[in-house]
């Protein structure tokens, strides 16, 4: 992702460069806290909009073989919110390849 951590990106891109990770749901509060001041401060990924979606591997499996047990999850994607479930097979498989962030 440092790929994504450049001037022209970071200042003066008008409609922002989105940086999508994941997290797993037992991510600790003060691991966030760390994440989120080292990106605001320029020290992680580049990019100037980050989304983060929490939850593990085997919701995500299990939201799309049971979904009616599974219809409160939401996540962020290209500028909204969406339940996990109501998305084409398609953008849950994009959703899939999102990068897990583990804290260092």
């Amino acid at each position: 992702m440092k790929c994504w951590d450049m001037r022209s990106i970071n200042v003066g891109f008008a409609n922002g460069a989105e940086v999508g990770l994941k997290i797993a749901e037992n991510f600790k509060e003060s691991d966030m806290v760390t994440l989120l001041k080292k990106y605001a401060d320029g020290n992680v990924i580049g990019g100037n909009i980050l989304t983060i979606i929490c939850a593990n591997p085997d919701t995500f499996t299990n939201a799309q073989l049971n979904p009616e047990k599974y219809d409160l999850i939401r996540v962020r994607t290209g500028g909204w919110n969406e339940f996990y479930i109501t998305f084409f097979t398609a953008h849950q498989k994009h959703l899939e390849r999102r990068i897990y962030y583990h804290a260092p």
